[in-house]
């Protein structure tokens, strides 16, 4: 069986073979046609994974379909065992029992606790907004700890558990943070945060999303890069010293009001966290599914 989830270096998706290695060991030895679609909004991408697709806490992100695809008009190749939440399986016109939550809270027990904070307020922007601004320099004007979504899965997983809070702009930061008891508050700076997949969880485990919204900031070099695109479309380049000066001023003015915004949610204390009962909940369901599924395509003959 193949373990499919998004490739590249974005942290909720290299928890996939962290926890399905861990939870189906051997499983994973051999390609035999059977694809078990793991934790990500990957289920419009079902053209591209051949064979029969097991899904297991897979979810979508409607409205995005140049991002995340289309889901399947025919679902003759598909088992769901579960998916994110309510929404997904909605559009899919699957059962809501299906709806469990997002498979990374399977988290719960496999990372050691570890009570001791570093850091008294995190920040974790979403992969596609590193590329806009040097979010380190951000943090070290606020006083907080940056977490990049593309480091390694575990030194993301100890340095959000090491947090007195986290401020995310990326989903899976929120559902490591609120798994391992973190206290997190979403934002959003850009337009590539998709809110279809953020409530999908959200719903599964008795919250609202309810993110605070920054001016999009860009660095210097950014700015400079889209102004250049811009006016290269207008066969304008000459006006590219007048704007770009402009515009810097403009970014920097931005980023101040975007950094008080910041200091001011945070000491709002508006931070969130799910019901513990909710949790426990969710995280049996998700190991009765794991149990299911073993019965369902035991290992000596799916792995």
């Amino acid at each position: 069986m193949k373990l499919q989830y998004h490739p590249g270096k974005n942290f909720g998706d290299q928890l996939n073979p962290l926890i399905f290695h861990h939870y189906l060991p051997g499983y994973f030895q051999n390609e035999n046609g059977y694809v078990l679609m793991g934790i990500g909004s990957i289920l419009g991408f079902h053209d591209k994974y051949p064979g029969k697709k097991v899904v297991f806490s897979s979810g979508y992100d409607a409205g995005l379909p140049s991002t995340y695809g289309v889901l399947p008009e025919d679902k003759s190749s598909f088992d769901f065992i579960c998916v994110r939440g309510p929404k997904t399986a909605a559009l899919l016109g699957l059962s809501s029992d299906l709806a469990i939550t997002d498979g990374a809270i399977l988290l719960k027990d496999i990372v050691i606790k570890n009570n001791e904070k570093k850091y008294k307020v995190s920040l974790m922007p979403h992969v596609g907004s590193e590329e806009f601004y040097d979010h380190q320099a951000l943090c070290d004007e606020l006083g907080w700890q940056y977490i990049s979504p593309r480091w390694e899965v575990e030194r993301v997983l100890e340095m959000i558990q090491q947090s007195e809070c986290l401020v995310t702009e990326a989903m899976h930061g929120a559902i490591v943070a609120d798994t391992l008891r973190v206290p997190w508050m979403a934002f959003q700076g850009f337009k590539t945060i998709g809110h279809f997949k953020w409530e999908d969880w959200c719903l599964s485990m008795g919250m609202k999303y309810q993110p605070f919204y920054l001016s999009p900031y860009f660095s210097d070099s950014k700015t400079e890069q889209l102004i250049r695109l811009k006016l290269s479309k207008l066969s304008m380049p000459f006006l590219t010293p007048l704007i770009k000066s402009f515009a810097i001023s403009q970014m920097k003015k931005r980023w101040e009001n975007n950094l008080r915004f910041l200091k001011e949610k945070v000491n709002s204390g508006a931070f969130q966290l799910s019901d513990q009962r909710i949790l426990e909940v969710r995280h049996l369901q998700l190991m009765n599914k794991i149990e299911f599924f073993k019965e369902k395509y035991p290992v000596e003959k799916f792995g």
